[in-house]
Order: structure tokens, then sequence, then C-alpha cells
């Protein structure tokens, strides 16, 4: 798909998992190209903050399909999910002078990254 068409396509599917991540209590703390970052259970929102996640990153999955299903029957390429998980503690806060943005660190983070990164 063309540029035009792939941002106008990731703005309905981001905003979109933005509700889903509102409804479960996680908290969006970045778009990486095509990635969605999100944590529960940080500012304690969440009652069980892994079930939050696992019925929020459910809900996800099932929209892109969704999706997908939708625009393949239109005759259209499309995308597919994959998801990484992890539950355990993590350092959050913000770093650098410049373009302050908060961010989550540590052994959880990068084991839910290269979940998501072995996933079909």
């Amino acid at each position: 798909m063309d540029t035009q068409e792939l941002v106008r396509e990731l703005n309905i599917c981001f905003t979109e998992i933005d509700h889903i991540a509102e409804r479960f209590d996680a908290e969006k703390l970045k778009t990486i190209g095509d990635g969605y970052l999100c944590v529960t259970g940080l500012m304690n929102k969440a009652k069980c903050p892994a079930n939050s996640l696992l019925m929020a990153a459910l809900a996800m999955r099932d929209f892109i399909e969704q999706r997908r299903l939708q625009k393949e029957a239109e005759g259209r390429v499309y995308w597919g999910v994959r998801l990484g998980l992890h539950v355990g503690p993590v350092v959050a806060g913000v770093v650098g002078q410049h373009k302050f943005a908060f961010d989550i660190w540590g052994d959880t983070v990068n084991i839910a990254a290269r979940l998501e990164m072995a996933g079909m």
C-alpha cells in the first residue's frame, strides 16, 4: 500500500487499539513505527494487571484479525499481528534533556519484545 494509505490505516488501527487499551486499564507509552507499547499496573488502576494486559492483547489481536479478513475480502493485502507479553518489575521514568518521553526498561520489557519478535 502507498505511504498515505499506510498512515491512514495505522491511524485507524492505533485509534481503535487506544480504545481497547483504555477499556482494559492499559497505558499506551508509545508507538514505534507499526508497533504499540503499552503497560498495565504502573498506576495501580488495573485490579489484576496481568489479566488486564492479556485481555487487552487478545482484543487487539481480534481487532486486527477482523480488519485483515475484511481487507482480504476486498482483494487487498493486509498485515497480521504479533504480540509479546511479560509480567514483572520494570524501571519507569524520563531520561534526556529534549523531547521528554515517559518510558520503561528492564528484563520484563526485553523479554516481551523478544517474544513479539519470535511470533509468526
